[in-house]
């Protein structure tokens, strides 16, 4: 651990340098993200299935079902 501590002292600026490289790498998926109030939308906004899956709810009536049993 003190390794890795004196690293970094001694070399601030690389290690600057390169946690802004890697944060701006990642940060330009910012620009893809999506805001939702609905888990479906949020991860399969895009996705052909998804947008039949919904077409299908919309003719059926909804993917719930109430179980029963005598």
């Amino acid at each position: 651990m003190g390794f890795y501590i004196r690293f970094v002292l001694r070399h601030r600026l690389v290690v600057v340098l390169f946690f802004l490289l890697i944060t701006a790498f990642f940060g330009r998926y910012l620009f893809q993200a999506t805001i939702s109030s609905s888990v479906g939308e949020l991860f399969f906004s895009n996705n052909p299935d998804y947008e039949r899956y919904l077409n299908k709810n919309s003719v059926y009536g909804g993917d719930s079902l109430i179980p029963s049993a005598y």
